[in-house]
């Protein structure tokens, strides 16, 4: 699909769409339950559809209606003995959330994904499951294509592909995981651990990037009633007893989405009488992207020097600030985003290409990227199926001298599928060829 924004004027009202961070704990927490739990203000994006049919492939029963949806959960007495298929497709949170919990539940269990997805890391998180009674079989060779030298050039498969077989018995204990390449890893073994009999222990060997979307996942845990304990040694860790239950809270709320709602955020400061009102967010630490005001003020603010931004705890938020610094003053660096290379697309590179492609002046470093403040033009950018790419190039072509067209944008569907009838809401002058 290809879709050319043109400039123009925009104002009105955009409601945020909903977490899909939340989403996933909440639907995989409501499966995991005693009862079933009703989820309302949630936004079925393919990654979110990608989560419900994953926990329908572990028993669990979701009902839809216009206002929610309801999980019936899942029987996990009678998950063992049976070889369960799980489709993650190019969703890295319901593959890493739910590795462990699948590792908890069953005794053999095939893993699938596609496009970047079987690229993007893993092998620390497995190890971690392997010394504690799991074996992993008929894994995607991808050692030559995972490095640093070529990631960027690698767009991924267009077909599915087997990621691995899983068998064994995930026991309790010590488990010891990096922080500083994913919190998802941490955060799918708080979900899983308190199912199993014995206690366990998480300590992380490094400090934890995204703290705060682990602790996202400890107050989902707790509105089910499952209690962990924060630990200090050299680093953080975390202390978890065996044998709890996960209790229906019956009705939940998903929260607003600061990571979507950030483009729009960063539209209204660009444009002349900041006519845009962004609904249905409230103040919200746990999402760290809720730091996009802070941040865009650093970069939007009158200044002389280069603006150094890190984007260590909220790289999401990298492809929109991206483009306010491109219409900023001055040099703005942004630094801590090596993860970002294992995302959708590598997306240093790809922020570096949006704002290159589009006549601005950024480069990439080792770990973030430069950008020299000298407005937008227009013209062609790939969105390198990636989500934040496309909503990026959007909100630039509302304010950019020429339009702006974007190619592969249905990659947008991953995350915010109305994203496009939400610009035209706002008087954005959109065309769409399929």
């Amino acid at each position: 699909m290809k879709v050319t924004i043109t400039p123009g004027k925009v104002e009105g009202i955009v409601k945020a769409n909903a977490s899909k961070s939340y989403a996933h704990r909440y639907l995989m927490a409501s499966a995991l339950s005693d009862k079933s739990v009703y989820i309302s203000n949630i936004t079925i994006s393919e990654d979110v559809q990608t989560t419900i049919d994953a926990i329908k492939a572990l028993g669990a029963r979701v009902d839809m209606n216009e206002n929610g949806l309801v999980v019936h959960p899942l029987n996990k007495e009678s998950l063992f003995g049976h070889t369960v298929q799980i489709h993650c497709n190019e969703s890295g949170t319901t593959l890493r959330l739910l590795l462990p919990i699948v590792a908890a539940l069953t005794d053999d269990a095939i893993f699938y994904a596609k496009g970047r997805l079987p690229l993007r890391p893993l092998a620390d998180l497995k190890e971690a499951l392997q010394g504690h009674g799991k074996e992993f079989f008929l894994e995607f060779v991808k050692e030559d294509l995972l490095n640093e030298d070529n990631l960027g050039e690698a767009e991924g498969f267009e077909e599915e592909v087997t990621l691995f077989r899983m068998k064994g018995r995930l026991t309790g204990g010590e488990y010891k995981l990096p922080g500083n390449v994913s919190s998802q890893y941490v955060s799918g073994l708080l979900m899983a651990l308190p199912l199993l009999k014995e206690d366990s222990i998480i300590k992380v060997t490094t400090d934890l990037q995204s703290t705060s979307y682990v602790e996202m996942t400890r107050q989902v845990l707790f509105r089910y009633e499952i209690d962990t304990q924060v630990i200090f040694d050299t680093h953080i860790g975390y202390a978890i007893d065996g044998g709890m239950a996960y209790r229906s809270p019956g009705e939940l709320v998903v929260n607003g989405d600061w990571s979507n709602a950030a483009n729009f955020i960063v539209l209204n400061e660009l444009i002349p009488d900041h006519s845009i009102k962004v609904l249905n967010l409230s103040p919200d630490f746990l999402q760290s992207d809720s730091e996009v005001i802070k941040l865009l003020h650093q970069i939007t603010r009158p200044r002389m020097h280069n603006t150094i931004i890190d984007v260590k705890n909220n790289p999401d938020l990298l492809p929109p600030l991206a483009v306010a610094a491109a219409f900023g003053e001055g040099t703005t660096t942004f630094i801590g985003g090596k993860r970002l290379r294992y995302k959708e697309s590598d997306r240093l590179n790809s922020t570096v290409e949006m704002i290159n492609s589009l006549g601005g002046v950024a480069e990439e470093t080792e770990e973030g990227i430069v950008i020299n403040g000298s407005g937008i033009l227009g013209g062609t950018v790939r969105s390198f199926k990636d989500h934040r790419i496309v909503m990026a190039a959007s909100i630039a072509g509302i304010v950019a001298t020429h339009p702006v067209t974007i190619l592969e944008a249905e990659a947008v569907n991953k995350s915010y599928p109305e994203f496009f009838e939400v610009l035209r809401s706002i008087g954005a002058d959109v065309s769409i060829e399929e």
